[in-house]
């Protein structure tokens, strides 16, 4: 099977937002983004989100886990489903 590899996170996205505190390195094909980096919605909290922070962010505040690629086990487990089925999901 010909899998595309598109990560959730561009790699200039996926940087500023490590150096900013706000996303963990991948573990078991998933990483913890903070909440607050999905859930903004005005232009002074998204640049609050880039200016450098405290790296234990992530840490103090509520996290969302999502898959490291858009085409993977993990995104069908991330939708709802359990590990075997997302798993025949995406082996077929």
């Amino acid at each position: 099977m010909d899998i595309l590899r598109i990560p959730t996170f561009e790699p200039a996205d996926e940087a500023i937002l490590r150096y900013a505190g706000h996303l963990t390195p991948v573990v078991n094909g998933k990483r913890k983004v903070s909440w607050s980096t999905v859930s903004s919605n005005t232009s002074s909290e998204v640049e609050d989100l880039i200016l450098p922070a405290n790296t234990d962010v992530i840490q103090d505040t509520p996290t969302l886990e999502v898959p490291e690629f858009v085409q993977s086990r993990e995104t069908y487990e991330f939708l709802g489903f359990n590990a075997k089925t997302a798993t025949d999901l995406f082996t077929n």
